[in-house]
């Protein structure tokens, strides 16, 4: 699961599935309240295993979620924040939300192995 990039608007989808990579992209576009809900339902459907994505947006993700009333989100096994620096606060707060470990990774991750 990943939680970057943007997907299509006009088609009222927030997420889209990467087939080859076999993974759900989710909007970070597509934070507002409005929209947490039939996210969620897509990522429950899909189950992943990864959480994966800016720690900000990562962050907003889990505020919207606490603000309609879901505090977590099941069978998370980790979660991977990139491309922002991330607090040890931001680590604990994201870690409580998905009751996963958290690993800061930050560098080439351009469709490169990660090892």
């Amino acid at each position: 699961m990943a939680a970057r990039g943007n997907v299509d608007e006009k088609k009222h989808l927030y997420w889209e599935y990467q087939m080859i990579d076999n993974y759900l992209l989710v909007s970070v576009n597509h934070l507002e309240k409005r929209y947490i809900q039939p996210i969620v339902n897509k990522i429950t459907q899909y189950n992943p295993e990864i959480f994966h994505g800016y720690p900000s947006a990562i962050i907003s993700f889990i505020k919207r979620c606490k603000s309609i009333g879901i505090y977590t989100i099941e069978n998370i096994k980790g979660v991977i924040v990139i491309s922002e620096s991330v607090s040890h606060e931001q680590v604990a707060y994201i870690q409580d939300f998905f009751n996963a470990p958290v690993l800061s990774h930050y560098g080439h991750t351009e469709r490169v192995v990660l090892g």
